[in-house]
């Protein structure tokens, strides 16, 4: 689905896991994921604030809504433990929009 998202950066916790649903996405476009430990949510998000283009975040429940947050979406967002089936689309816009996407 993201083959023609045309990403530019690809980010993951250091929990295989999200280096795992990662991998074939940036084996495919020839990234390197960068890893950035799930407790330091501030460097992921001056990260984001810095990159450019069109970047992929795998993360965990507990660490996207702060990052949602840092990027300036006020409205809380609620992931539950075993909730695998959604994708955020956040719009850098001057006003940040975020789009959920839910796949049962």
């Amino acid at each position: 689905m993201l083959k023609d998202a045309r990403i530019s950066a690809i980010f993951v916790t250091e929990f295989k896991r999200t280096r795992q649903t990662a991998a074939p996405l940036a084996q495919r476009l020839g990234l390197n994921p960068q890893v950035v430990p799930s407790n330091n949510s501030p460097l992921l998000i001056a990260r984001l604030h810095a990159g450019s283009g069109n970047i992929l975040v795998v993360g965990h429940s507990n660490t996207i809504p702060e990052v949602i947050r840092g990027l300036g979406i006020a409205t809380p967002i609620q992931i539950g433990e075993n909730d695998f089936d959604n994708l955020f689309l956040l719009l850098r816009d001057p006003t940040p929009r975020l789009i959920r996407l839910h796949y049962p």
